[in-house]
């Protein structure tokens, strides 16, 4: 997006992060009201931007380091302060097979791999094919709004009324009938790289409609939550600020957001923040199910973050492939990675 970066050590690890971008977490704030730090009166190019529950985002254009580190040490209030970590999408295995979604029912569908390496999905369908009352929040590059397989399992904010500029429902965000973007900081989910289309579609395609392919839930509510931009990057601001919006749309709002999906990180950059953030969404009652990333790594020997955060509500998921194996690309850990499930070669919806 034309930010720059930078690799930097911060508590232990490295990671990239922007260049005169940092989050930071104040001692009060739980809910929608802004609250900001006091600035230093010299510094009038630094812009402090609430991100919700007491966070905010700090740019500092030119200013050195260790001036600014030394502005949050001295001010009060501050609880946490860190740099803004770059979050890459963890990107599609260049796959062609994708003739079949083998992963849902391998054995309905011809034998196409291994027996077993499916997630038996037809038995399931025995006992639900899902439903629109539970919320999935989609934290990724939002979500193709008009795609036909998608558009009738997109979340709609029962208390906002689409296009007429007023915030209807009072939460802090203007017309956001269908999620938020907080790359440009509007209402705008429509996805700009393809990423969450594609998550969107193995989570709740729309089934029995003779069209397309068909998600593990023939019916359900897809929240779209864009963080990432037009190349699928994104920063820990916006991701904390996305999961922030799901934690009070579920507290205060009474949105029965269940779960966020979050296929995205696989760094060695540990954000204190994104991680209280995750505990804020365990401590509503929202399961955070990360990807364990792309990197073919260990991660029981070097921990891969959001994946690797010690905290009950994580389920960090590796890649398997058709013949029951792991994906040769995934990461993997036996302590700090919970299970797999197919992601090789898996057909859903694009833009």
């Amino acid at each position: 997006d034309g930010s720059l970066v930078q690799r930097i050590d911060w508590n232990g690890s490295s990671g990239l992060a922007r260049v005169d971008h940092w989050n930071g977490r104040l001692a009060s704030g739980i809910g929608p009201t802004a609250i900001l730090p006091a600035l230093p009166p010299a510094s009038s190019a630094w812009q402090a931007v609430s991100l919700g529950n007491g966070y905010f985002s700090l740019t500092t254009p030119g200013a050195g380091r260790e001036d600014v580190l030394a502005w949050a040490a001295h001010t009060s209030g501050i609880l946490e302060f860190e740099p803004d970590f770059v979050l890459a999408s963890s990107s599609l295995p260049n796959d062609t097979s994708f003739a079949w979604q083998w992963a849902l029912d391998n054995t309905a569908l011809g034998g196409y791999g291994t027996i077993g390496a499916d997630i038996q999905a037809t038995q399931a369908w025995d006992i639900s094919t899902g439903s629109r009352s539970v919320v999935v929040g989609v934290v990724d590059s939002g979500i193709d709004l008009t795609h036909p397989d998608l558009a009738a399992n997109i979340w709609t904010n029962p208390g906002e009324i689409a296009g007429n500029g007023i915030d209807d429902d009072h939460n802090g965000f203007v017309d956001d009938v269908h999620g938020w973007n907080f790359v440009e900081n509007n209402a705008n989910v429509q996805d700009g790289y393809g990423h969450g289309t594609h998550v969107s579609g193995i989570i709740g395609a729309v089934g029995n409609n003779a069209l397309g392919v068909t998600g593990i839930n023939w019916q359900v509510s897809i929240m779209p939550l864009r963080f990432q931009d037009n190349y699928g990057v994104g920063y820990t601001g916006q991701a904390v600020a996305a999961l922030n919006y799901a934690a009070m749309m579920r507290r205060d709002y009474g949105i029965n957001v269940v779960v966020t999906n979050n296929s995205w990180g696989g760094g060695t950059g540990m954000s204190a923040m994104l991680q209280e953030a995750i505990r804020l969404q365990n401590d509503v009652g929202i399961t955070f199910v990360a990807a364990a990333g792309n990197s073919g790594a260990d991660c029981d020997a070097i921990p891969r973050y959001p994946a690797c955060f010690d905290l009950p509500n994580v389920i960090s998921v590796a890649a398997t492939d058709r013949s029951d194996n792991l994906a040769g690309f995934s990461n993997y850990g036996a302590k700090t990675i919970d299970l797999g499930a197919p992601g090789a070669g898996i057909y859903s919806t694009r833009p």
